[in-house]
């Protein structure tokens, strides 16, 4: 089972845009929001970074469990969507120079196995303690598609972001929801907010192998060229206060 919906959105430039889970999960442990400063934010201008924190494919795979349904079938993996976004990318955009992958989770969940339910919290080990994370986006660039816009340079862009807290986990498996993006300038969080200049997808589906194939043809109905020109029109574009007002009174009657 597979769904797709595919949104365009043209905006004008913006400013700074493995295991089976058997844990008993305290979501008390849920970590709260840390504000970060603006010269912090910069160094990652396609995330609004809140309350995340940089992570690498290998922490996610060396240091996370994943979490299952109800019936004990396990949730796609964080790694394994970027793995397919990334799997994707390479095989459409062959040829073409990739950046690196930059991973930011949130809403840490902390739990234990269960042969340590019975300990006190102090009496604890790091191997008694499991972890996951509930939310994470990631994006990567096609260095080698790079085009000048409004007198910046951009490169296409490409990632996807997803929320566990969008499953039911407590009931057996069902299609599972992520959203994917491709464009030239990018804003996402992890809490699922996304501006983007080119195309949104978002999925339910219920197998990585249909990630990888919604990014396929995600990829194939976006036209780069015709949304960057699109782009470049809407920023020569100059909207009069009378023009405004002439609208204004439209809408109005």
């Amino acid at each position: 089972m597979e769904t797709m919906t595919n949104e365009l959105t043209v905006i004008p430039r913006t400013i700074g845009m493995m295991t089976r889970m058997m844990d008993v999960i305290n979501t008390e442990n849920i970590e709260d929001a840390v504000i970060v400063s603006e010269e912090e934010q910069e160094e990652h201008p396609n995330f609004i970074e809140s309350n995340t924190s940089g992570i690498t494919l290998e922490e996610l795979e060396r240091n996370c469990i994943v979490p299952s349904f109800g019936d004990n079938q396990l949730t796609i993996s964080h790694q394994t969507f970027i793995h397919r976004i990334e799997e994707a990318a390479r095989s459409y955009f062959t040829g073409e120079s990739f950046g690196n992958t930059e991973i930011r989770v949130s809403h840490r969940i902390l739990g234990r196995v269960p042969g340590a339910l019975t300990k006190k919290k102090e009496e604890l080990k790091p191997e008694d303690e499991t972890i996951y994370y509930q939310r994470m986006a990631f994006c990567f660039h096609i260095r080698s598609m790079s085009r000048m816009m409004n007198g910046e340079e951009v490169h296409l862009c490409i990632g996807g972001v997803r929320s566990l807290n969008e499953e039911n986990l407590y009931a057996r498996k069902s299609p599972e929801k992520f959203k994917i993006f491709i464009g030239w300038r990018v804003k996402v969080c992890s809490n699922l907010m996304l501006t983007n200049d080119g195309l949104t997808g978002r999925l339910e589906v219920m197998s990585d192998a249909d990630i990888y194939s919604s990014a396929l043809r995600l990829f194939q109905d976006f036209n780069p060229e015709q949304n960057l020109m699109l782009l470049e029109n809407l920023g020569r574009t100059n909207i009069s206060q009378e023009h405004n007002q002439r609208n204004l009174r439209i809408i109005t009657a």
